[in-house]
């Protein structure tokens, strides 16, 4: 029975899991189809106030003719021209609300990135569930990354890619490993009081081993003494 209810509490997982990403997947899709119809309605609209812009320009230096040549005409010109200058206005609002809505999608697709970043990580880091261990770590990343790897501030407030983000940690969890081991290597070596037997040729070459790695850094050296570590 429990073994039953796992798998069935398993696959309704995946199923969940399933369905949302093709949830995800369409509004995706719709939101790429939004963003590509705005961008086509905003470059006709360019188009056609370009268009507009130049026609009344002209309109207006026939204005300037008909005022002193045919008053009645100037009239009738006239009425056309205020026309023309209203859908132009018109043209232009619409394109200032087309940019909003532009703007608005690009925020709304920046949150649901951040809000999955977030998420991804969590799943690949679930100790980050605990909030003061994961600001500790972030602050000690942030740090490393700012000191030691030539990040900008500016360039930090844009790093949310949860993949990013787990290699900067195994990177500053490595430099605090090698750094821990060179600072053991420069402490001295502790006196064999009488009666203590002397290190075994085992632990002599664990002990070169870690200075080694903690001169070194190297992968090789570590593995090394990983295997040491099984042979005992």
């Amino acid at each position: 029975d429990e073994v039953v209810a796992g798998y069935m509490k398993d696959a309704d997982y995946r199923q969940k899991t399933t369905q949302v990403a093709e949830q995800r997947r369409q509004v995706e899709q719709l939101q790429e189809y939004v963003s590509k119809e705005l961008g086509n309605r905003v470059q006709n609209l360019d188009i056609l106030t370009q268009a507009m812009h130049r026609e009344l320009i002209g309109d207006q230096a026939q204005l300037e003719q008909l005022i002193r040549t045919d008053p009645a005409e100037y009239l009738v010109q006239k009425h056309r021209l205020d026309q023309k200058i209203g859908l132009f206005e018109q043209a232009r609002q619409e394109r200032q609300a087309i940019e909003y809505q532009q703007a608005q999608l690009e925020q709304q697709r920046q949150a649901e990135y951040l809000q999955a970043e977030s998420q991804r990580m969590l799943e690949r880091m679930p100790s980050w569930k605990d909030t003061a261990k994961a600001d500790a770590e972030k602050r000690e990343i942030a740090e490393a990354l700012l000191s030691d790897y030539g990040y900008t501030a500016d360039e930090l407030q844009e790093l949310y890619d949860h993949r990013a983000l787990l290699i900067a940690r195994d990177a500053v969890l490595w430099r605090k490993h090698v750094q821990g081991q060179k600072q053991a290597a420069k402490a001295p070596p502790t006196p064999i009081k009488s009666g203590q037997s002397k290190p075994s040729a085992k632990q002599v070459s664990a002990k070169d081993a870690f200075q080694r790695l903690s001169k070194t850094g190297s992968m090789d050296d570590a593995m090394a003494i990983l295997r040491l570590q099984r042979t005992k």
